[in-house]
């Protein structure tokens, strides 16, 4: 490390420990999604977030886990949400669903269930989605539902 990114570093984190309580409670929040796989509903729910949050001009940052990852993505319906909805499940690999992403997680959302060796207090749950690539449309309706209501609650500051 440079002196020069090091003194950075260090400027960085004195101003981030100077700010007030409230200015704190105003960092971007952090949204988990969690699917069987990790590559279709959890992935597209990742994508779609984003989309929407740019769109609609709220911060949030976004990951999706798997309980066990699979690519099992057929091209046709990675194509369909490309062209239908300007998103790519497969933008980022699959990854494995660990204790520390759901301890990072201010809100988490699940597809499945969780295993038992893992835990977070006050999931979201959307276990009721139906497939995605056995219900396209009724599929991506919900997702546009509830990333729509879930972006109104990041939305909306807290109280």
């Amino acid at each position: 490390m440079t002196n020069i990114t090091r003194r950075a570093t260090l400027l960085g984190l004195a101003a981030a420990a100077a700010l007030p309580a409230p200015a704190l409670a105003m960092r971007v929040p952090r949204v988990l999604f969690i699917c069987r796989y990790a590559t279709v509903k959890s992935a597209t729910a990742r994508e779609l977030l984003r989309k929407r949050a740019r769109e609609r001009g709220v911060g949030v940052k976004v990951r999706s886990r798997g309980i066990t990852p699979v690519d099992h993505l057929p091209p046709a319906i990675r194509q369909r949400l490309i062209d239908q909805f300007g998103i790519d499940p497969a933008a980022e690999r699959p990854q494995a669903l660990q204790q520390a992403d759901l301890d990072r997680a201010d809100v988490v959302v699940l597809f499945d269930n969780l295993p038992p060796s893992l835990h977070k207090m006050g999931p979201l749950d959307w276990t009721d989605q139906p497939s995605l690539l056995e219900q396209f449309e009724p599929s991506m309706a919900y997702l546009e539902a509830h990333i729509g209501a879930l972006l109104d609650r990041l939305a909306t500051p807290p109280v």
